[in-house]
C-alpha cells in the first residue's frame, strides 16, 4: 500500500534525490528538472495536459456546487483540483481515469520519474474520504494507493499518492484509475502530476527549459 511508503512530500523529495544517483545516462553537467502538470491549466512548459474519462464524470472542484469536499482553494496548486467519486452501488460504465502522456523536447531526456499528488481527507462522510486508486504506466500495472477513512475530516494538500521510480527515456503514459469493480466507494481529489527529466546544458538540441 503506497500510503505506507510515501507519507509526506519531504520523503518524496528524498526519493527524487536518491534516484538521481542511479541514472545510467546522468553526467556531471546534467541536472534533474521537473515539469508540473496542473489538473486544469496543464504545464507552462511543453503544454502537457491531463485527459479525464469518462466525459462529464470528473468535476472541476473549484467550480463545483454539488461536490461535498470542502477544499481550501488557496492551498491547491493554481487554486484548482478535479473531484470525482466512485460509487460502489452505481459504478460508471467505463473506468474513471486521469491520463497524462509526457515526453521530452529538445535536450530534455525524459522518462526519469513521474509522480501524482492529490488532496486527501479521511472523513467518514460528507465526503466519504476512502482512497482507492491504481496506476498504470504504458498500460502496465505500476502501483496502488489505498487509505481508509478514520474520521479525520481535515484536508491534507500536496499529498503524494504515486511515485514511479526510474523509467527508461522516451514517451510514457501514466493512467490513474479511481475505484474498481467490487470495491468500496471512494473519492479522488486530483491536484497535479509532476514528471522529472535530465537536462543536459551542453546538448546541441533545444534550449534552456523555462
Amino acid at each position: 500500500m503506497l500510503s505506507a511508503v510515501l507519507a509526506s512530500p519531504s520523503r518524496l523529495l528524498l526519493v527524487v534525490i536518491l534516484t538521481s544517483f542511479h541514472l545510467p545516462y546522468a553526467r556531471s553537467t546534467s541536472t534533474l528538472q521537473n515539469i508540473t502538470v496542473d489538473d486544469t491549466v496543464g504545464s507552462t512548459t511543453g503544454g502537457f495536459q491531463i485527459v479525464y474519462s469518462p466525459p462529464g464524470v470528473w468535476s472541476p472542484g473549484q467550480n463545483c456546487t454539488t461536490c461535498e469536499a470542502g477544499v481550501d482553494k488557496s492551498k491547491a496548486l493554481d487554486g484548482t483540483w478535479h473531484d470525482v467519486s466512485y460509487i460502489s452501488d452505481n459504478p460508471p460504465p467505463a473506468p474513471i481515469t486521469a491520463t497524462l502522456q509526457f515526453e521530452g523536447q529538445g535536450n530534455r531526456k525524459t522518462g526519469v520519474a513521474v509522480y501524482a499528488f492529490c488532496i486527501i481527507t479521511r472523513a467518514f462522510s460528507n465526503p466519504n474520504g476512502n482512497s482507492d486508486m491504481s496506476f498504470q504506466i504504458d498500460g502496465k500495472d505500476a502501483g496502488t494507493f489505498e487509505l481508509a477513512p478514520n474520521g479525520d475530516s481535515t484536508y491534507q494538500y500536496n499529498f503524494p499518492v504515486f511515485s514511479s521510480g526510474v523509467l527508461p527515456s522516451g514517451t510514457h503514459t501514466l493512467t490513474l484509475t479511481v475505484g474498481h469493480m467490487g470495491g468500496d466507494s471512494s473519492l479522488a481529489l486530483l491536484d497535479y502530476f509532476v514528471f522529472t527529466y535530465v537536462y543536459i546544458p551542453n546538448s546541441s538540441a533545444g534550449g534552456q527549459p523555462r
